[in-house]
């Protein structure tokens, strides 16, 4: 009995994503080579009955477990377990660990958008240097710049110390630049460290986190998808590249926007 149930559920898969295939390939002929939200979205409805649609990040999109990419290649996304929302939240008290140290072959990737800005502090070097960014200024190795980053809008930010030195990007910007960076405090996802040696979580930051990514020497190390798990609603993001879920650390809970528009402040 279980081996048919196994074979039946691999056979619905299989024509699942027979019909994903179907619906970008449809959609690249429409476009003429380019695939758009709105004319995948269109493909994929004529092949499925449900209302759910893909959710758009740079460089894919997101359908049930699946990951569309804009040149028409599809990978396995999140598990059936979890459940894909357009982004995750922080009151101020919600934090993740994520494991990481800034160090010289980083480059962190974030998509974030905050009614108020506080400090995104990395940690500090031997010489008590701050890396941090917030809405009006970017430190990097304490060299710092006033910046002018809006409140309630989209950002993709990128954090490159791959070539040795602190690079700081805004929605492809580039903000500001520090050689010789040599920084210890480990990376936390709405929250900082500011003490190189214990790496003890110590400020807090409130924004909107659609994605983050990892490379350590161009290598994809951390690829994080906004989510919940179906089986008790907890809230977090799940790792691509490691298959992990991770979880809240902190109080309370996130808050989080689904796909419809539905949203859940955090807690």
């Amino acid at each position: 009995m279980q081996k048919a149930q196994t074979a039946k559920q691999e056979n619905e898969e299989a024509k699942e994503l027979e019909l994903i295939k179907l619906a970008v390939s449809a959609a690249q002929i429409e476009g003429e080579g380019t695939i758009t939200t709105e004319n995948l979205n269109n493909k994929l409805r004529t092949n499925f009955s449900d209302n759910e649609i893909s959710i758009e990040n740079p460089s894919y999109w997101y359908y049930k477990e699946y990951r569309i990419y804009k040149d028409g290649h599809i990978e396995t996304g999140i598990p059936k377990e979890y459940q894909q929302v357009k982004y995750i939240e922080s009151s101020g008290t919600q934090w993740i660990d994520t494991g990481k140290l800034l160090g010289y072959s980083n480059c962190f990737l974030l998509r974030v958008n905050a009614s108020y800005w506080s400090n995104v502090t990395f940690g500090k070097n031997s010489n008590g240097r701050e890396c941090y960014f917030r809405g009006d200024r970017v430190n990097l190795n304490g060299k710092g710049l006033n910046i002018n980053l809006l409140t309630n809008t989209w950002y993709d930010i990128i954090f490159d110390t791959t070539d040795g030195n602190a690079s700081f990007y805004a929605n492809d910007e580039l903000i500001l630049e520090s050689s010789g960076t040599n920084n210890h405090g480990k990376v936390y996802l709405f929250g900082g460290c500011n003490n190189y040696s214990s790496y003890d979580i110590d400020n807090f930051s409130k924004y909107k986190l659609e994605s983050f990514k990892t490379y350590n020497n161009e290598e994809l190390e951390q690829d994080y998808v906004p989510c919940y798990r179906k089986s008790d609603n907890e809230i977090g993001m799940y790792d691509l590249v490691s298959n992990t879920f991770f979880t809240n650390a902190g109080t309370g809970k996130f808050g989080y926007e689904l796909k419809d528009g539905t949203y859940v402040a955090p807690q």
